[in-house]
Protein backbone atom coordinates (compact mmCIF):
# COMPACT_ATOMS: atom_id res chain seq x y z
CA UNK A 1 0.00 0.00 0.00
CA UNK A 2 2.97 2.44 0.90
CA UNK A 3 4.82 2.10 -2.79
CA UNK A 4 0.89 2.01 -4.21
CA UNK A 5 0.66 5.12 -2.57
CA UNK A 6 4.15 6.57 -3.26
CA UNK A 7 3.50 5.55 -6.98
CA UNK A 8 -0.12 7.54 -7.25
CA UNK A 9 1.75 10.61 -5.93
CA UNK A 10 4.26 10.48 -8.40
CA UNK A 11 1.64 9.96 -10.78
CA UNK A 12 -0.46 13.03 -9.68
CA UNK A 13 2.87 14.96 -9.36
CA UNK A 14 3.90 14.03 -12.94
CA UNK A 15 0.19 15.23 -14.06
CA UNK A 16 0.64 18.50 -12.30
CA UNK A 17 4.04 19.04 -13.99
CA UNK A 18 2.46 18.61 -17.57
CA UNK A 19 -0.04 20.82 -17.08
CA UNK A 20 2.47 23.13 -15.81
CA UNK A 21 4.74 22.63 -18.77
CA UNK A 22 1.51 23.32 -21.25
CA UNK A 23 0.99 26.73 -19.22
CA UNK A 24 4.41 27.91 -19.36
CA UNK A 25 4.60 26.56 -23.58
CA UNK A 26 1.33 28.91 -23.82
CA UNK A 27 2.99 31.52 -22.07
CA UNK A 28 6.06 31.41 -24.49
CA UNK A 29 3.92 31.14 -27.45
CA UNK A 30 1.86 34.21 -26.34
CA UNK A 31 5.84 36.13 -25.24
CA UNK A 32 7.40 35.21 -28.86
CA UNK A 33 4.19 36.54 -30.69
CA UNK A 34 4.75 39.99 -28.79
CA UNK A 35 9.01 40.00 -29.99
CA UNK A 36 7.51 38.67 -33.36
CA UNK A 37 9.13 42.23 -35.03
CA UNK A 38 12.86 41.59 -33.37
CA UNK A 39 13.96 41.16 -37.26
CA UNK A 40 12.06 44.38 -38.51
CA UNK A 41 12.81 46.63 -35.78
CA UNK A 42 17.03 45.59 -35.90
CA UNK A 43 17.02 46.48 -39.85
CA UNK A 44 14.77 49.43 -39.24
CA UNK A 45 17.69 50.60 -36.60
CA UNK A 46 20.37 49.52 -39.37
CA UNK A 47 18.61 51.83 -41.66
CA UNK A 48 18.05 55.17 -39.31
CA UNK A 49 21.69 54.75 -38.74
CA UNK A 50 22.85 54.29 -42.34
CA UNK A 51 20.55 57.39 -42.70
CA UNK A 52 21.79 59.35 -39.84
CA UNK A 53 25.80 58.44 -41.19
CA UNK A 54 24.46 59.93 -44.63
CA UNK A 55 23.01 63.01 -43.26
CA UNK A 56 25.76 63.84 -40.87
CA UNK A 57 28.31 63.21 -43.81
CA UNK A 58 25.84 65.69 -45.92
CA UNK A 59 25.97 68.32 -42.90
CA UNK A 60 29.56 68.08 -42.73
CA UNK A 61 30.09 68.53 -46.98
CA UNK A 62 27.98 71.72 -46.41
CA UNK A 63 30.03 73.23 -43.45
CA UNK A 64 33.48 72.69 -45.30
CA UNK A 65 31.21 74.32 -48.42
CA UNK A 66 30.27 77.57 -46.20
CA UNK A 67 33.55 77.74 -44.45
CA UNK A 68 35.16 78.29 -47.83
CA UNK A 69 32.72 80.82 -49.01
CA UNK A 70 32.90 82.50 -45.26
CA UNK A 71 36.84 82.69 -45.23
CA UNK A 72 37.87 83.26 -49.50
CA UNK A 73 36.84 86.14 -51.57
CA UNK A 74 38.46 84.55 -54.42
CA UNK A 75 38.96 81.10 -56.26
CA UNK A 76 42.03 79.55 -54.76
CA UNK A 77 42.35 77.77 -58.08
CA UNK A 78 41.88 79.87 -60.45
CA UNK A 79 42.52 83.20 -58.62
CA UNK A 80 39.29 84.49 -59.79
CA UNK A 81 36.51 86.80 -57.46
CA UNK A 82 33.62 85.37 -56.20
CA UNK A 83 30.57 87.74 -56.44
CA UNK A 84 29.35 88.83 -53.36
CA UNK A 85 26.26 88.16 -54.06
CA UNK A 86 26.56 85.05 -55.35
CA UNK A 87 28.26 84.15 -52.19
CA UNK A 88 25.71 85.51 -49.86
CA UNK A 89 22.92 83.23 -51.65
CA UNK A 90 25.06 80.14 -51.64
CA UNK A 91 26.04 80.67 -48.25
CA UNK A 92 22.17 81.30 -47.04
CA UNK A 93 21.15 78.29 -49.21
CA UNK A 94 24.01 75.90 -47.29
CA UNK A 95 22.61 77.57 -43.82
CA UNK A 96 19.50 76.73 -44.70
CA UNK A 97 19.99 73.26 -45.96
CA UNK A 98 22.51 72.80 -42.53
CA UNK A 99 19.56 73.85 -40.60
CA UNK A 100 16.83 71.33 -42.29
CA UNK A 101 19.03 68.56 -42.08
CA UNK A 102 19.79 69.20 -38.26
CA UNK A 103 15.98 69.34 -37.70
CA UNK A 104 15.84 65.82 -39.63
CA UNK A 105 18.44 64.51 -37.35
CA UNK A 106 16.94 65.82 -34.34
CA UNK A 107 13.59 63.79 -35.62
CA UNK A 108 15.44 60.78 -36.46
CA UNK A 109 17.31 60.78 -32.53
CA UNK A 110 13.76 60.61 -31.58
CA UNK A 111 12.91 57.95 -33.66
CA UNK A 112 16.41 55.91 -33.08
CA UNK A 113 15.37 56.19 -29.48
CA UNK A 114 11.91 54.58 -29.85
CA UNK A 115 13.27 51.72 -31.64
CA UNK A 116 15.89 51.43 -29.35
CA UNK A 117 13.56 51.32 -26.78
CA UNK A 118 11.61 48.70 -28.81
CA UNK A 119 15.01 46.99 -28.81
CA UNK A 120 15.50 46.44 -25.10
CA UNK A 121 12.05 45.35 -24.38
CA UNK A 122 12.63 42.83 -26.80
CA UNK A 123 15.56 41.91 -25.33
CA UNK A 124 13.81 41.46 -21.74
CA UNK A 125 11.07 39.96 -23.12
CA UNK A 126 13.85 37.30 -25.14
CA UNK A 127 15.44 37.00 -21.43
CA UNK A 128 12.29 35.89 -19.76
CA UNK A 129 11.33 33.35 -22.99
CA UNK A 130 15.03 32.10 -22.00
CA UNK A 131 14.09 31.89 -18.51
CA UNK A 132 10.99 30.45 -19.21
CA UNK A 133 12.77 27.80 -21.16
CA UNK A 134 14.49 26.72 -18.65
CA UNK A 135 11.91 26.10 -16.67
CA UNK A 136 10.16 23.60 -18.54
CA UNK A 137 13.42 21.76 -19.14
CA UNK A 138 13.61 21.30 -15.10
CA UNK A 139 9.75 20.52 -15.15
CA UNK A 140 10.51 17.48 -17.79
CA UNK A 141 13.78 16.42 -16.17
CA UNK A 142 11.25 16.31 -13.33
CA UNK A 143 8.87 14.65 -15.05
CA UNK A 144 11.56 12.20 -16.48
CA UNK A 145 13.02 11.62 -12.44
CA UNK A 146 9.23 10.25 -11.37
CA UNK A 147 8.84 8.27 -14.61
CA UNK A 148 12.11 6.59 -13.86
CA UNK A 149 10.53 5.95 -10.13
CA UNK A 150 7.51 4.88 -10.63
CA UNK A 151 8.89 1.97 -13.34
CA UNK A 152 11.84 1.36 -10.45
CA UNK A 153 8.62 0.87 -7.71
CA UNK A 154 6.61 -0.81 -10.07
CA UNK A 155 9.90 -3.38 -10.66
CA UNK A 156 10.16 -3.57 -7.22
CA UNK A 157 6.81 -4.24 -6.42
CA UNK A 158 6.60 -7.36 -8.79
CA UNK A 159 9.83 -8.47 -7.54
CA UNK A 160 8.28 -8.58 -3.79
CA UNK A 161 5.37 -10.42 -5.30
CA UNK A 162 6.84 -12.93 -7.14
CA UNK A 163 8.82 -13.68 -4.06
CA UNK A 164 5.73 -14.13 -1.70
CA UNK A 165 4.01 -16.02 -4.14
CA UNK A 166 7.31 -18.45 -4.15
CA UNK A 167 7.61 -18.26 -0.28
CA UNK A 168 3.98 -19.46 -0.44
CA UNK A 169 4.19 -21.99 -2.26
CA UNK A 170 7.49 -23.47 -0.78
CA UNK A 171 5.43 -23.23 2.09
CA UNK A 172 2.16 -24.92 1.00
CA UNK A 173 4.45 -27.51 -0.05
CA UNK A 174 6.62 -27.70 3.20
CA UNK A 175 3.11 -27.96 5.21
CA UNK A 176 1.71 -30.87 2.80
CA UNK A 177 4.53 -32.67 3.17
CA UNK A 178 4.48 -32.67 7.10
CA UNK A 179 0.93 -33.70 6.64
CA UNK A 180 1.62 -36.38 4.77
CA UNK A 181 4.12 -37.69 7.39
CA UNK A 182 1.50 -37.15 10.21
CA UNK A 183 -0.57 -39.33 8.33
CA UNK A 184 1.76 -42.17 7.53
Amino acid sequence: DKIHGKINDLLEENDNLFKKVQEVQSSIQKMQSTVSDHDAIIAKMNELIKIENSLTNKTSTLAKTLAFYADNDQCPTCKQGINTDHKKHFMSTNETKIEEINGALEKLAIEKNRVNTRILDISEINKEIANTNFEVGNCNASIKMNERSVNSLKSDLQSAKEDIESIDESKIDGFKAELKQLEA
